[in-house]
């Protein structure tokens, strides 16, 4: 059966809460190093605690950006190899705003389409 232009039954939102997740990661290393449980301290926090990403999700993630060069992470202790920190590479800098421009659209409308739902079934 062939997709209706315009319509999608599998979600509700116009960017995908990976490609959500790989922004805010990328935003956060931009201003500072952190590690993978802080990072999922601080998207719970933006996202007042009420959704946090799973480690699952956070460290598959945080090798694709090591792999792809947008970030490089260190041991905090090479030989425990308890505490990797991360930081942004100048190509993920380079990348960050290119990032936030593709994801501004998106971002919008899925917060219109939000909107539009709490007006239709609460008012």
């Amino acid at each position: 059966m062939p997709i209706r232009k315009g319509r999608n039954r599998n979600a509700l939102f116009k960017i995908s809460m990976t490609a959500l997740v790989k922004l805010l990661i990328l935003n956060m290393l931009s201003e500072k190093e952190l590690y993978g449980n802080k990072i999922i301290d601080n998207i719970s926090l933006i996202l007042n605690e009420q959704w946090a990403p799973s480690p699952g999700m956070i460290y598959p993630l945080l090798r694709q950006l090591e792999d792809e060069g947008y970030i490089i992470g260190r041991w905090s202790d090479p030989v425990k190899r308890s505490t990797r920190y991360y930081k942004i590479t100048e190509e993920g800098t380079r990348y960050l705003p290119i990032l936030k421009k593709n994801y501004h659209g998106p971002i919008n409308d899925s917060i219109r389409m939000l909107e539009s739902l709490m007006v239709s079934i609460y008012s």
